[in-house]
């Protein structure tokens, strides 16, 4: 069990660490070995951290949704793949 949302948050983050060549056994052994001090200096942080994160992807990510609607809409012809409503 967790003690506190920072030790819940350190323990999905280092669970992803297998994507990045660590075995999850070696990430559940660090996150037991944490001290007090770690952990109260992580969850120190957590409320200065941006909800959603800064992210050009989310950026690009709106451009194109906006782009696709006004391409189905008629009011541009910026994707081959469209077909307007109009």
């Amino acid at each position: 069990t967790f003690g506190n949302i920072a030790e819940f948050i350190i323990y999905v983050n280092l669970l992803t660490w297998p994507a990045r060549g660590v075995s999850s056994e070696s990430a559940k052994a660090r996150v037991d070995t944490m001290t007090d001090s770690e952990i109260a200096s992580i969850n120190g942080h957590l409320d200065s951290l941006p909800a959603g994160g800064d992210s050009i992807l989310g950026v690009i990510v709106l451009v194109f949704i906006i782009l696709l609607i006004t391409d189905i809409l008629g009011l541009t012809k910026v994707f081959p793949f469209t077909k307007a409503i109009k």
